[in-house]
């Protein structure tokens, strides 16, 4: 409840974990579009770490494109404006404008870079593969994969491989990774305030989170290289 009321926090979607777990009671077609998508999302990741295959660039690329398309459809399908566009769901982003959103990468670029990404995570699964679930014996790795899989999830929000859910399915994806790869879980600690939004937390998070990754480089080639 509280991962997805955060990540949809972060995406500049308001809810808290209330509103997540309130929806959670409800019969689908009645469902919170944005709420119903990161539920089915969460299920689909699911589905993929309990399989315990080992990642193959292509067919991991293909499931993450698709993941996308779960998260976003009931979104796209229940917004009235010209921002989302049914079309652009299933695909990575290959035209100059759309979505409302602006890439730091040449559209024509995306989907090489992110071949190029997740050939990187194939590399280190096949690596690391007798240190992963249920195996995990060293520190030294999971300390690697940790920065591989929160490198993952900075490098596709600067790629902005999608035209929408570009960060929300980033967010999810570092989750399957810390999942697959058997990774402890970071939380920033910080006193509570009671007089506070507590989506304004979220959003200070999200800021102290870039200002890390930018401070410390995990945004350069240092990390991961394509």
């Amino acid at each position: 409840m509280a991962f997805i009321a955060n990540s949809l926090s972060l995406s500049g979607v308001p809810a808290n974990h209330v509103q997540v777990r309130q929806e959670s009671s409800k019969d689908k077609d009645f469902q919170n579009p944005w709420i119903r998508g990161q539920m089915n999302g969460c299920n689909e990741s699911w589905k993929w770490i309990l399989k315990r295959e080992m990642i193959q660039c292509n067919r991991f690329l293909g499931w993450f494109i698709e993941l996308n398309n779960i998260l976003m459809v009931h979104a796209c399908l229940s917004e009235n404006s010209s921002k989302f566009k049914n079309l652009e769901l299933r695909k990575l982003r290959d035209i100059e404008v759309g979505g409302g959103e602006v890439s730091s990468v040449d559209p024509k670029r995306v989907y090489q870079d992110m071949h190029s990404l997740f050939s990187v995570l194939e590399k280190y699964d096949h690596e690391n593969d007798k240190f992963i679930m249920p195996k995990r014996i060293k520190f030294s790795v999971a300390s690697e994969l940790a920065k591989v899989s929160w490198k993952a999830q900075f490098q596709i929000g600067y790629i902005c491989p999608f035209f929408q859910g570009n960060w929300v399915s980033a967010r999810l994806l570092t989750n399957t990774l810390r999942c697959h790869w058997s990774l402890p879980w970071h939380n920033f600690e910080y006193e509570r305030d009671e007089n506070r939004e507590i989506n304004r937390e979220y959003h200070e998070e999200m800021h102290r989170w870039n200002a890390l990754f930018d401070e410390e480089g995990v945004l350069t080639k240092s990390f991961l290289d394509y």
